[in-house]
């Protein structure tokens, strides 16, 4: 299983979805939507612009909700780069993460704890293989519940977070499974 999770890493076969509450309003934004390509280089532990020869790094967003000078974004990481998505926010979009001090120097907010970056790796999905049936091949997705602090400033300021977005979840092939006994294992979720 790790040699297969491996290969799709690399293949970039792996869905990974993150939630980001930004210093953003959606007039400020180029749009709902986009795509951010940009090369990134590494140094000293801090990310910079790379170079035109560098391949470029691309993180795909689409803005959510947005109320009081902070939006939610959606973003699927499409590479997978150290600090990708808190440099692409800061310095590409001019949008950086809620508690970001490394690419920003933003204020701030009275209601939310100073020391919490506000990027939540939501939703993690593979290609899995059942052990017999008619349709082996499977989409497996993993949604993690949204943490505590970062739902809570969201309702403070006026940001509906979905319930499925609060309590996480198993999905098959994109369904909810709460039960998945012919997939080899089991799902019980808590109740929210």
């Amino acid at each position: 299983m790790a040699r297969d999770l491996s290969r799709q890493f690399q293949q970039r076969k792996i869905d990974k979805q993150y939630f980001a509450l930004v210093h953003s309003t959606p007039q400020a934004l180029p749009g709902t939507s986009g795509v951010i390509s940009q090369a990134l280089q590494l140094r000293d532990g801090y990310v910079s612009k790379g170079q035109a020869s560098d391949p470029a790094c691309i993180t795909e967003w689409e803005l959510i909700a947005s109320a009081n000078k902070l939006s939610l974004l959606r973003l699927n990481l499409m590479t997978g780069h150290k600090h990708q998505i808190r440099f692409h926010l800061a310095k590409v979009l001019n949008a950086p993460i809620l508690g970001e001090r490394l690419y920003s120097q933003m204020a701030p907010i009275r209601c939310a704890p100073k020391d919490r970056l506000f990027l939540h790796s939501s939703y993690v999905a593979m290609e899995r293989f059942k052990s017999s049936g008619p349709n082996k091949r499977y989409k497996l997705g993993i949604r993690s519940p949204m943490p505590p602090e970062f739902f809570k400033v969201c309702s403070h300021i006026g940001i509906d977070i979905s319930p499925e977005n609060r309590r996480g979840g198993v999905f098959i092939d994109d369904l909810s499974a709460e039960d998945m006994e012919k997939m080899d294992g089991a799902w019980m979720p808590r109740s929210m």
